[in-house]
């Protein structure tokens, strides 16, 4: 690695003068763990895209961890991709945070994301899904040559030494518990980890509401169904001492179906019309007739006790819906097939007129939909190359200034702003 280090960036012009990287310095030679890095093309790289028709060209961004291994008196260098980033080449300037101290490498390579599929493409790419997008050596893997990609490769890189004090401390272990019930994977940075703390504390809350108001349900439909007295219900919402029955008083005095307030039995007609004989003895008759049906019997006492339920259920309003006479649904759908056989001539011309006129107007749809795209491609290809016309490199330039109020003005966009203070306050985790 042979980096051009002038006061505080590091450049590498060379071998690749297409573009070059420029990456802040401390005086030692280090970098944080979050940095901006920027780039400046070369004309000869922008004649290049104009020529192989990048109209969208973003600069994907592969941050490599330089581990070594020892083999007896051999030390090897063994890369590691930690992040990768895409953003669109004329941002001319980006922050990328690294996940481990010690030795790291920034690579760098354009793509074309111009249109769907080569915006999924790229979707895989950057995941991962097919292996590393570079090889050991530095050259691109075969998942990065082989996708459906356009792309241009960049002999450019940059080598960094990213102290271990430059990572944020890790979190505490209550807190890790906190945040681990709601979310798994770890979080990249101290603000990740603060959003995730203020959403799993405001999640733990929701779901001690929601506990309580499923737990008022339960035993709500509990004492209707039973019909006792004396539920407590103040207690029942304290959220500390409060249980999932409550405090009940006067449960042992009977149900209010079958007991008066002295707890005294008694019995009228009208008690039969009541939630446990309206729901549960007609779901019992109905589960007990589809056992009947697939080959089960019921003899003795079984019988006799099938009988009554027949008749108990008969008895509430809800009954008379549990049986429906296959000759009204032959009824209906004799009157559905005449109705079919009256009007589905004319029905299925008209479906077919219709259809017709359906797929015509969806190819006409289509094809202009790609005419619109091409034209947009076409207009955001000419305004990409007159940006990047603007950040052409200066031979000899080795002191470019990494910030975002070094940009033109145009070029300060929120997001960029919102990283740089980003970087300020909130360190990333060192894995």
């Amino acid at each position: 690695m042979s980096d051009t280090t002038n006061g505080s960036t590091a450049t590498e012009p060379r071998p690749d003068m297409r573009l070059e990287l420029h990456v802040p310095l401390s005086a030692e030679g280090q970098v944080d763990a979050t940095v901006p890095i920027r780039w400046c093309v070369s004309r000869d790289l922008i004649q290049d895209l104009e020529r192989r028709d990048f109209t969208r060209p973003q600069l994907v961004v592969v941050v490599r961890s330089l581990g070594e291994e020892t083999d007896g008196d051999i030390t090897i260098v063994n890369p590691t991709e930690t992040s990768v980033k895409v953003v669109p080449l004329e941002l001319e300037l980006t922050y990328v945070s690294f996940r481990r101290p010690g030795n790291n490498e920034i690579r760098v390579f354009i793509v074309d994301r111009g249109n769907k599929d080569a915006a999924e493409a790229l979707r895989r790419l950057i995941s991962r899904e097919s292996g590393n997008l570079y090889n050991r050596d530095g050259s691109l893997s075969r998942a990065t040559t082989h996708a459906t990609l356009k792309y241009i490769e960049l002999n450019v890189h940059v080598e960094v030494t990213v102290p271990k004090e430059m990572f944020a401390d890790p979190p505490s272990e209550r807190t890790k518990k906190l945040v681990r019930r709601f979310y798994p994977d770890r979080e990249r940075d101290e603000c990740h980890m603060r959003g995730r703390k203020i959403a799993s504390v405001i999640q733990a809350f929701l779901l001690l509401t929601y506990g309580q108001l499923l737990k008022l349900i339960i035993v709500f439909v509990f004492m209707f169904f039973g019909g006792f007295r004396g539920m407590d219900w103040g207690e029942l919402l304290h959220p500390w001492r409060g249980h999932l029955t409550g405090h009940v008083d006067g449960v042992d005095d009977g149900s209010v179906w079958f007991h008066d307030k002295r707890g005294r039995k008694h019995f009228s007609p009208l008690n039969l019309i009541n939630p446990i004989v309206l729901t549960v003895v007609p779901s019992l008759v109905f589960f007990c007739e589809q056992g009947q049906a697939n080959g089960g019997q019921f003899t003795g006492k079984h019988a006799q006790a099938m009988d009554l339920a027949y008749k108990l259920s008969f008895l509430g309003y809800w009954g008379i819906f549990w049986r429906v006479d296959l000759s009204i649904v032959a009824l209906l759908v004799a009157i559905v097939i005449v109705l079919l056989a009256i009007g589905g001539i004319d029905s299925l011309v008209s479906m077919y007129k219709g259809s017709e006129s359906r797929r015509q107007a969806k190819n006409r749809r289509k094809q202009e939909s790609a005419i619109a795209e091409r034209t947009a491609a076409q207009a955001h290809k000419a305004k990409v190359l007159m940006s990047l016309s603007e950040m052409t490199c200066t031979p000899g330039n080795g002191s470019t200034k990494v910030a975002v109020s070094a940009l033109p003005v145009h070029k300060r966009k929120v997001s960029l702003i919102f990283s740089a203070t980003k970087a300020k306050v909130c360190k990333p985790f060192a894995q």
